[in-house]
């Protein structure tokens, strides 16, 4: 059987069959058995209470805080960061099983080609890279290096090199057997203005690889090494392996730190070179976004690692900005952030050869809070000499006050705020009760959504029973049920290959129905896999009588309001009288509010 993966099922089931998804798992994570069931905090979201379980014969984990789920190639997956193919070749490589022709789509496959060579490709230029910072005579890139205070050590870990010129990777290149479009699919050269030269992306310049968490080179940043006009830094552009808004470098280290079970706070800083100082100094968590604002994707990244940030961006306008952006977006993920404020015009590596890396960790360990970090920039956007500048920093004040959750919350920066603006607390505490009575109000306002359809009764009743077919729930054995009872067309399609299968003599687990369903494109169908049955307690065999029933009602009112038009235009007493006792049993069936055996 085939799936929308392009790989044949069949062959998918062989490959997990010999990737226990337990053994696979405590590659990563520590899982301590309690039943039947194994149990570890979850990696993909921080916690203290393990909520992550693993279901050994189904073959599939289900995290109860943060709803992760799926089988063992979506687990390598979540955690590798890297997409299913690559999960699939990474899980095959371990029990060394070949990849199969890709059966039925033809993007796919060419896909996967493409990510093969570029991922080659990429070594092969750092590869080379790394060679010309160490053989070329006269190197300007292990200058400034020597400038910089970057040590062997640290060129070796973070496998700086240096591009040449503009033509020798193209050349070396070529003579691996590569085309140029294919080097330009892997984002390591651009043509010229006709189209007949081809050159270098990041020629002459000093190399930094970004690797995934694989252990990958997904593309480069560049620094120049002369005066010129081009831009300092340039990053590889978007390609099937490089995502800028994605790329975190230095991840592959925090990778082996959350291994190494030492990980216990991320610190985002701004520049690459401002992570290598970082990690020279001991903060060898230190990471960093590719030129850009950190995105929903970095802090979804980052999220898999840690739930505790420290922003250490520089002391400038532009610094500041990206602190306050990084802020509101890591907010989303329920991050635990806190600031680290530079002084102005100094960026981690400055301050780091200024004060040393002890004044540093007393910055880290002092960071200030979000509430208090922005309290203190918008103070600076007013002249606290000027009344009418004054009102307007209170204001902002007071709302960022109220975006706390509890009183004794907010009252803990009231003293901060009368520090700022010299307001005495309790005209400041006045004023904070005001403005959150008007928000209540303003909230009772919004009208309450419409109700949600999809919540109606057949919905829950069919979700259920497909719950209860899917996890072999003895009273699911039912001859009332059938595939008309499912009206979602994905429904049905998993009830009839669950049935499938059975008469075929084997029994579906879990894990098999990745195999040939997209799972995670169906918030519905996650609902039903991973279905909690505690809920119903232990009722379940009536719970599920009911809800057959709950259908059938209805197709039996639909067959009564049909045999009754039948009756009124019915000509024939011995007709008449076969329909009235029909009508007649049916209203007996309603009454009793069960289905017959």
């Amino acid at each position: 059987m085939n799936n929308n993966t392009g790989i044949n099922s069949d062959w998918l089931e062989k490959l997990k069959a010999k990737c226990d998804i337990v053994s696979v798992l405590s590659k990563y994570i520590k899982l301590e058995r309690k039943g039947k069931t194994y149990w570890s905090c979850c990696p993909f979201h921080h916690e203290k209470t393990p909520s992550f379980a693993v279901n050994e014969y189904e073959q599939y984990y289900h995290c109860f805080g943060c709803k992760e789920s799926g089988d063992v190639i979506k687990f390598v997956q979540t955690f590798e960061s890297v997409d299913f193919l690559d999960a699939v070749q990474i899980l095959a490589d371990s029990v060394k099983m070949e990849l199969p022709s890709f059966s039925n789509d033809k993007e796919i496959f060419e896909l996967k080609q493409k990510k093969t060579k570029s991922k080659e490709i990429l070594r092969l230029t750092n590869e080379r890279y790394k060679q010309n910072l160490a053989n070329v005579p006269n190197n300007p890139a292990i200058n400034y290096l020597k400038k910089r205070d970057i040590s062997n050590e640290s060129i070796k870990k973070f496998e700086i090199g240096f591009s040449k010129d503009w033509n020798d990777l193209p050349a070396f290149l070529k003579s691996k057997g590569f085309t140029y479009d294919e080097m330009k699919e892997a984002g390591v050269v651009e043509f010229g203005e006709t189209g007949n030269n081809v050159y270098d992306f990041v020629g002459e310049r000093l190399t930094f690889p970004i690797f995934n968490t694989s252990e990958e080179v997904v593309g480069f940043s560049a620094r120049i090494l002369k005066q010129s006009d081009f831009a300092k830094y340039k990053n590889t552009f978007q390609t099937v392996m490089f995502n800028k808004s994605k790329a975190i470098f230095g991840i592959n280290h925090l990778k082996k730190e959350k291994q190494q079970g030492s990980l216990k706070q991320i610190i985002v800083v701004e520049g690459q070179i401002d992570v290598i100082a970082m990690h020279q100094s001991g903060f060898t968590t230190a990471v960093a976004c590719m030129g850009t604002a950190l995105t929903k994707e970095h802090a979804r990244e980052l999220s898999r690692f840690c739930n505790e940030v420290v922003l250490c961006f520089d002391g400038d306008t532009a610094g500041t900005m990206a602190t306050m952006k990084s802020i509101e977006t890591l907010s989303e993920f329920d991050f635990n952030v806190r600031v680290v404020a530079l002084p102005a015009g100094v960026d981690p590596d400055d301050y780091i050869k200024q004060f040393g890396k002890e004044k540093m960790q007393e910055l880290i360990d002092n960071a200030k809070s979000v509430i208090e970090y922005k309290l203190e920039v918008n103070a600076a956007k007013f002249d606290m000499e000027k009344p009418d500048e004054k009102a307007k920093f209170l204001k902002v004040a007071i709302d960022i006050l109220n975006s706390l959750q509890t009183f004794s919350q907010k009252q803990v920066y009231l003293e901060k705020i009368r520090n700022l603006s010299g307001v005495p607390i309790d005209v400041l505490r006045r004023d904070m009760s005001q403005t959150s009575v008007a928000t209540k109000t303003e909230t009772k306002k919004i009208e309450k959504p419409e109700f949600d359809a999809s919540d109606n009764a057949i919905s829950k009743a069919t979700k259920f029973v497909l719950a209860s077919v899917i996890h072999k729930k003895p009273y699911a054995e039912s001859k009332h049920l059938t595939e008309e009872f499912f009206k979602n067309p994905l429904f049905k399609s998993v009830f009839n290959y669950v049935i499938e299968q059975r008469k075929s003599g084997k029994e579906v687990i879990i894990s098999d129905l990745y195999n040939v369903f997209d799972i995670d494109s169906s918030q519905s169908l996650k609902e039903v896999i991973y279905y909690n049955f505690d809920d119903i307690g232990n009722n379940a065999k009536q719970y599920f009588d009911d809800s057959l029933w709950v259908y059938f009602q209805d197709k039996l009112k639909e067959r009564q309001q049909k045999l009754s038009e039948e009756y009124r235009n019915c000509t024939s007493e011995i007709e008449r009288k076969q329909i009235a006792l029909e009508i007649s049993n049916i209203a007996k069936q309603l009454k009793s509010k069960r289905l017959e055996d």
